[in-house]
């Protein structure tokens, strides 16, 4: 069984137990990843990390996070590192 956070402002509001589905995939990261900025200012976000996850479900927890790191530093563009950037995928399998 696993349990399920639902966070709002990074306190935990409600815990619920259910067993992970094969394929499932479970993404623990920190603020550094979503919040590090282009040279613009601008945000790698929520939403462009979600799309890189839901993009490559099909592929290994390892080939995920490749993915997403890969794309963190593309959109960094060479800047320096700000905050912490980790992140942490989980693939249940079949």
């Amino acid at each position: 069984k696993r349990i399920r956070k639902t966070t709002t402002n990074s306190q935990f509001t409600q815990y619920t137990t259910t067993p992970l589905e094969p394929g499932e995939i479970v993404l623990v990261g920190t603020d550094g990843i979503t919040e590090t900025q282009d040279s613009r200012g601008g945000l790698f976000g929520r939403d462009r990390l979600m799309e890189i996850v839901r993009g490559r479900a099909n592929d290994s927890a390892e080939d995920i996070l490749e993915a997403c790191l890969t794309a963190v530093d593309q959109f960094r563009a060479g800047l320096p590192r700000e905050d912490d950037e980790t992140l942490v995928i989980i693939k249940a399998l079949e």
